[in-house]
């Protein structure tokens, strides 16, 4: 039978709330916010102001939250500049999501750090992530407007895996298998790093963003994605070692083993 051509995609017609001015877009000038980033070694935020330039509509909508092209003007003008802004689409979203998401990514892009320093094929990094707060927005109820953003990715984005177990049979990479296998080994089983995507850079680095990390019942969670000992269970349930879970000699879960040529586990990544 002759298939029905598929439906056209639904428009992005989501939009932040706009300027005090009424204006949905920033003006050529900018708009002033603070902006928020979280320094993973000392577990401190620091924050300052800076101008950025907002579109109107969104590249990129999911279910809950749409992505905006934002210019950072303090930065000198080129690639540098160009950063990607999320919004939720709730507007009653806690503040304290916004925070908790950077501090998750940069956790993960600890554990990257770690994983690349074991002398791996193909090394990986993520990117950093930050809040920034409207100073001219107010929602409808009356809040500061807060995006969370990060450097904007220029090149094929793959999603490798997502949070229960999935793994993207269009991709079956190594790095990003044996990295989540040992985030898990490296946190004293207290957690796994999955939700793993991103790009490859022009110097053949993995560059990935937006993780989920699932943690064991007894530690801090992270939001209501974090799906706990269900989700660690998950994901090696499908987990399969590969060349580069071999060569580390990563012990499987449950294990209690430290292989001598490993770092010794950490079960205080937490915080």
């Amino acid at each position: 039978p002759v298939l029905p051509p598929p439906l056209p995609p639904a428009p992005m017609t989501f939009k932040p709330p706009p300027l005090k001015s009424g204006l949905e877009m920033s003006p050529p000038e900018g708009e002033l916010v603070t902006l928020h980033r979280f320094d993973y070694k000392s577990k401190a935020w620091s924050r300052y102001q800076i101008r950025v330039r907002i579109d109107k509509y969104p590249f990129q909508e999911g279910t809950m939250r749409s992505v905006f092209f934002m210019k950072d003007l303090s930065k000198p003008p080129g690639p540098a500049q160009d950063y990607a802004a999320k919004i939720s689409k709730d507007s009653a979203e806690k503040y304290e999501h916004y925070f908790q998401d950077c501090e998750m990514q940069a956790m993960a892009g600890h554990i990257a750090e770690c994983f690349t320093a074991m002398q791996i094929p193909k090394k990986c990094a993520y990117l950093e992530a930050s809040v920034v707060e409207c100073h001219d927005r107010v929602s409808s109820d009356g809040r500061r407007v807060l995006f969370g953003i990060e450097p904007y990715m220029h090149g094929l984005f793959i999603k490798y895996t997502n949070n229960y177990g999935w793994i993207n049979p269009g991709a079956p990479r190594n790095t990003p298998q044996a990295f989540s296998h040992f985030s898990h080994y490296i946190s004293g089983g207290t957690m796994v790093v999955v939700d793993v995507q991103g790009i490859t850079d022009e110097q053949g680095v993995d560059v990935y963003t937006d993780p989920q990390i699932h943690t064991r019942g007894d530690q801090p969670s992270f939001g209501k994605a974090d799906l706990r000992d269900p989700g660690i269970q998950k994901f090696f349930e499908t987990h399969r070692c590969n060349s580069i879970c071999q060569a580390l000699r990563l012990p499987p879960a449950g294990s209690t083993s430290t292989p001598h040529h490993l770092p010794p586990p950490n079960n205080q990544l937490l915080w």
